[in-house]
């Protein structure tokens, strides 16, 4: 009867984390841990709880207990070098995925993460080989295969990864999220090798796949609002009690501008820590209303802000940023919503640095649309129309917030800083206030985890070859081009 109980208290914790009820899961394994802190399957739940929240540490922590109790379980191994990976910790990662793989050789998972943290860290040959006993007995899983065809892009054999991810992509029990990534992965394989046509028809149908329902009219209306709330004049009065710390920079513009090349860039510099995409601001956003007890969603409940809820606010942010690298002078910022979130910055923090990106709308918008990021916060990202639709509204609330913010904002043209590295390097350290350092143009050797759509170019030097990307599949664009051209 006790592991009757038992086992059904562990099956209703993992049907609540598969449906989503995080809470439920994690408070089912706290009550079993409490009679028995060596439990293993409400340790390992919690470790998927933690990763599942994007807390790697905690997951970790889980995970290393598990492997306490059994030290010689491959599958823990696993877990333990998957978690060090996804905190980019490779060289720990690829230690215990090695382990996990001495216990038991065709333990596929480890096999996929090995991969795949190869992948990551540049060591595409290393990656291929990890995968081609899976990949010869046609054995390999679909994210195997992704791996693979990436693998192939890197070796130039383009056609072979179009090959591996098609055949993946024939089968119909995908899931949508699966089915996008390795549909871009083809779309990438079939541009390399020049066959734009085949490219353009991958990326759509990876798009197709996750595509979510977006207003044109109500995101309008959002952007109004933005505009209207944030002020100059609601901004020259809210910024007087902002938090003067020079701590804070944000890089802000659409996807796919150059955004993570700058963070790159300023993160080499001794002084600076790039953050990459932190969501401290958007969750102040999400829970503003409740924060305020206003009757108004965001933007509107920020009428309500008053100078001990920036005051605390403010200081929350930067207790946060703090604990990521206490000897930074600047921590930089580069969520891909800092564009729309600048007036409530700007009001936390009026001393910050401002560093807008921007390239080429249609450069911009093709990239986006082919760029394997999930639609998300950025609804409009999967229909061409839809992307020039939001592209021009993003440019009506960034000319906003250039005559409303109370500080400058450093404008920075993709095809300016592949043209010009140093000029614009230079440009960017001195914005930040800080000394020129050479290791600035040497961004690209150090060695830094980047976890975005562009982990892959910020390890090589600059270059030149998405400037103009458009026209490769200008034929395709009609509807991005249309929406473009029309009155925002």
């Amino acid at each position: 009867m006790a592991f009757l109980e038992r086992h059904l208290t562990v099956e209703h914790a993992e049907r609540a984390l598969r449906s989503g009820d995080l809470e439920q899961a994690e408070s089912i394994c706290r009550q079993l841990l409490k009679k028995n802190k060596k439990d293993l399957g409400a340790l390992q739940l919690r470790g998927h709880i933690a990763a599942r929240r994007r807390d790697f540490d905690e997951a970790l922590k889980h995970y290393q207990k598990c492997l306490s109790v059994k030290p010689r379980e491959a599958h823990f191994h696993y877990l333990v070098g998957k978690a060090y990976a996804q905190q980019g910790r490779y060289s720990e990662a690829l230690r215990k995925l090695d382990k996990a793989l001495a216990l038991e050789a065709g333990h596929a998972d480890a096999a996929e993460w090995k991969a795949l943290v190869l992948e990551w860290d540049g060591r595409h040959e290393e990656a291929g080989a990890v995968l081609e006993p899976f990949v010869t007995a046609g054995t390999e899983t679909t994210d195997m295969a992704e791996v693979q065809a990436k693998v192939h892009i890197r070796a130039g054999r383009f056609l072979d990864a179009a090959a591996i991810a098609g055949r993946h992509l024939a089968r119909t029990d995908l899931r949508p999220d699966t089915r996008h990534r390795l549909g871009h992965v083809a779309g990438d394989a079939y541009e390399k090798a020049g066959e734009y046509d085949k490219s353009f028809e991958a990326h759509a149908a990876a798009n197709e796949a996750v595509a979510m329902p977006f207003v044109p009219g109500d995101y309008a209306r959002f952007i109004d609002d933005l505009i209207e709330v944030f002020s100059r004049d609601f901004l020259a009065t809210h910024s007087r009690h902002g938090n003067r710390s020079e701590l804070p920079v944000f890089v802000a513009g659409m996807p796919r501008s150059g955004t993570t090349l700058v963070e790159q860039i300023l993160d080499a510099h001794p002084l600076i820590h790039g953050a990459g995409e932190l969501m401290e601001i958007e969750a102040i956003v999400t829970g503003l209303q409740l924060e305020l007890e206003s009757s108004e969603a965001f933007p509107r409940c920020a009428v309500d802000l008053d100078a001990a809820a920036i005051d605390g606010l403010a200081r929350r942010y930067l207790d946060r940023v703090r604990r990521l690298d206490r000897s930074a002078r600047r921590i930089v910022n580069k969520s891909l919503e800092n564009y729309r979130n600048l007036g409530l910055i700007a009001a936390l923090f009026p001393q910050a640095r401002i560093i807008h990106c921007h390239r080429d709308p249609r450069d911009t918008c093709v990239s986006c649309y082919m760029s394997g990021i999930l639609p998300g916060p950025h609804p409009y990202i999967c229909d061409l129309a839809h992307l020039g639709f939001a592209y021009r509204r993003y440019e009506r609330l960034m000319a906003h917030w250039k005559a409303a913010l109370p500080m400058p904002v450093l404008d920075v043209a993709y095809e300016t800083l592949v043209d010009d590295l140093d000029g614009s390097s230079r440009r960017l350290v001195a914005f930040a206030g800080l000394e020129w350092d050479d290791r600035c143009l040497d961004f690209h050797a150090s060695g830094r985890t980047v976890r975005t759509a562009s982990y892959d170019q910020v390890r090589r030097p600059i270059y030149r070859s998405s400037v103009g990307r458009w026209r490769r599949f200008e034929r395709h664009l009609g509807p991005l081009l249309e929406a473009l051209e029309a009155d925002s």
